[in-house]
């Protein structure tokens, strides 16, 4: 095209040309690439739609009053110079005024340039480009100010920030010697107690011991059943008892008693005094090294009452022994028991804590645990 401005062709989008220079970006948008008019009337519609976000009354009132731009075809309607040059600019009104403005204002009709047709709506299957989505609604103005974190907590989310205190796993306590309550179902509840007394065997008489333990125990590697499956028990273990009534099942594991050995009579001797209590049967493992282990549980079966007294002495190499509080798995407790420690756990400590043995790499030797127990209820003898 020819632009009365200069003898040169103008393709209607040039900053030097002075005349092109008055025309807004909404009209050269119309205009299309090279200053021709597009043809297909959804191209056209979908121009008018993004001119339509980045502009506000003023676009509507350049759309009512049609203007020729000396640089375009005298068939093409376009926005009059006082809808392109002051209120129309995208710049000119902020974006949530815009909405605003636009959410009430009317539908405008458009007219299919080039031709005779009245003005039309907008072509079927083409809307204003406004983003519906029923699932995720978009935050308010407000949400969106107010963060994350202050959001969650007007909602009422209980969610802890990532990395948290509360999510961290505490370090466990180290258990000091003597006597410590431990709390029961809350804080302010007692949950029994743990009595700790290292050393109560020297070490020459630990070591001896030791050696009795391995020699004179008959010890067994059993099956037991673990969520639904037979598998071999990560340690060895021996049952011995005051007569063979008393016999123990665990894991669908049935251990018929043995006769007291010496060693362990000397051993279960001695518990007796530091635990103030008699005990009538006493469980043996083997840990042959840091990869055999002892998981989470707790001995509340029923055989033993309801606030059993429970005595574990060890003997060998040293080994963790770790409690953990059923109200909070993060509280524990830990014990480090060596060769000739005794620990003694009282009251309803079995309702409220588990214990357990894991492993450990680097373990130098053997670990020989003796738990005794007093059987109140002895079970059924089998059919």
């Amino acid at each position: 095209m020819d632009c009365p401005s200069s003898a040169k062709r103008c393709d209607g989008v040039s900053r030097t040309c002075t005349t092109c220079e008055t025309m807004s970006w909404m009209q050269r948008t119309q205009l299309g690439t090279r200053g021709s008019a597009p043809s297909d009337p959804v191209r056209l519609w979908m121009r008018h739609c993004v001119a339509l976000f980045r502009s506000s009354t003023g676009f509507f009132a350049g759309l009512s009053s049609h203007a020729t731009h000396p640089c375009s075809a005298s068939s093409l309607a376009g926005p009059s110079p006082a809808g392109l040059l002051g209120l129309g600019h995208p710049m000119s009104t902020p974006r949530h005024e815009q909405r605003a403005e636009l959410s009430s204002a009317a539908r405008p009709a458009y007219s299919n340039p080039g031709t005779a047709e009245p003005a039309i709506g907008p072509p079927k299957g083409v809307g204003l480009g406004v983003r519906h989505n029923k699932r995720a609604p978009r935050p308010t103005v407000a949400e969106a100010l107010m963060g994350t974190a202050a959001r969650d907590k007007a909602l009422g989310s209980a969610r802890a920030p990532k990395g948290s205190a509360s999510k961290r796993p505490r370090e466990p306590r180290l258990l000091p010697a003597g006597t410590t309550a431990l709390p029961g179902r809350s804080a302010g509840e007692p949950g029994g107690e743990v009595t700790f007394a290292p050393a109560a065997f020297s070490p020459a008489e630990a070591q001896r011991l030791l050696k009795c333990l391995q020699t004179e125990v008959g010890w067994m590697h059993k099956e037991v059943m673990v969520m639904g499956r037979l598998v071999m028990q990560p340690r060895l273990v021996a049952y011995q008892a005051d007569h063979a009534s008393l016999a123990y099942t665990y894991s669908r594991l049935t251990l018929s008693p043995d006769a007291w050995s010496p060693a362990v009579l000397a051993i279960k001797e001695r518990m007796e005094v530091l635990a103030g209590a008699r005990f009538n049967s006493c469980l043996l493992n083997l840990y042959r090294d840091g990869r055999d282990a002892m998981g989470w549980h707790s001995d509340n079966e029923s055989l033993y009452g309801p606030a059993p007294t429970i005595g574990s002495a060890s003997f060998g190499a040293r080994r963790d022994f770790v409690l953990r509080w059923n109200a909070d798995p993060n509280v524990k407790w830990r014990a480090q028991l060596g060769a000739g420690d005794l620990l003694v756990m009282h009251g309803d400590l079995q309702a409220h804590w588990m214990h357990a043995l894991p492993k450990r790499a680097g373990v130098p030797g053997p670990r020989v645990n003796l738990t005794f127990r007093q059987i109140v209820h002895p079970e059924a003898p089998p059919a």
